[in-house]
């Protein structure tokens, strides 16, 4: 499912896109609405999930408060499985 939505994301918004993190939780619902209102002002656009004039680890540090602060169970993938995903735009 995951390449299913690179793939979109990559011929609908940008060929280039470059996967950092990949976090999978059965509670995704409630993690997306956490990350919305929390970075809501970093926003491009309201319609849309991508943030801006924030340094990443800035935005993976949040995510992380996010998940332990409200208990979420995630799990991260890891490096050598996101590099993949990388691959062939590289």
């Amino acid at each position: 499912m995951i390449q299913n939505i690179i793939e979109y994301f990559r011929k609908e918004i940008e060929p280039n896109l470059i996967i950092k993190y990949i976090i999978y939780t059965p509670q995704y619902d409630l993690l997306e609405k956490c990350i919305l209102l929390r970075f809501e002002n970093k926003l491009i656009d309201l319609n849309h999930e991508f943030v801006d004039d924030l340094l990443l680890e800035d935005l993976y540090d949040g995510i992380k408060c996010i998940i332990s602060s409200c208990g979420i169970q995630a799990t991260f993938e890891e490096q050598t499985e996101i590099d993949k995903y990388n691959e062939k735009i590289q």
